[in-house]
């Protein structure tokens, strides 16, 4: 009887998750690319000071921070574009999951341009940032960019 009383309470219990997709280089590069806003795709690292990660609850907010990028930016022929500019990351939650932006890590992010300046925007599930990016996900980066083999 304590059995059944508890697969019921189990079975009628609410419970959250956050199910995200496997972020892919390729993919972010083509959703960028078909984006209405502008993008940057760069490939360095952002110079800030984290802010406190939030306390896991529902009421999670938004955090904007000041950073600064170095490193270079994706032109025509690659990387090859010096670049050290500012860059405003903007942490998005859904319920207690915020998005979040290692510090001083090697990355290739995309990067939307506004009038104002840059912005990195990274919610709960990852995809605009590639932390230490593999020799794999870059040439496969560089192959969609320069033939548009994106696969």
């Amino acid at each position: 009887m304590k059995l059944v009383a508890t697969l019921i309470l189990v079975s009628t219990t609410q419970v959250n998750a956050l199910t995200c997709m496997q972020p892919n280089i390729v993919d972010s590069y083509t959703r960028a690319a078909d984006a209405t806003e502008p993008y940057i795709v760069l490939k360095g690292r952002f110079r800030f000071s984290p802010p406190p990660r939030q306390p896991v609850d529902n009421d999670a907010s938004e955090q904007t921070v000041e950073a600064r990028f170095e490193g270079v930016a994706l032109g025509k022929n690659g990387f090859n574009i010096s670049y050290s500019r500012p860059v405003t990351l903007t942490l998005a939650c859904a319920g207690p999951w915020c998005g979040w932006v290692e510090p001083d890590t090697e990355a290739i992010a995309f990067v939307e341009q506004h009038d104002k300046g840059l912005v990195l925007f990274e919610g709960p599930c990852p995809g605009q940032i590639f932390y230490e990016p593999t020799r794999e996900q870059t040439d496969r980066l560089l192959l969609c960019h320069s033939k548009g083999v994106c696969e």
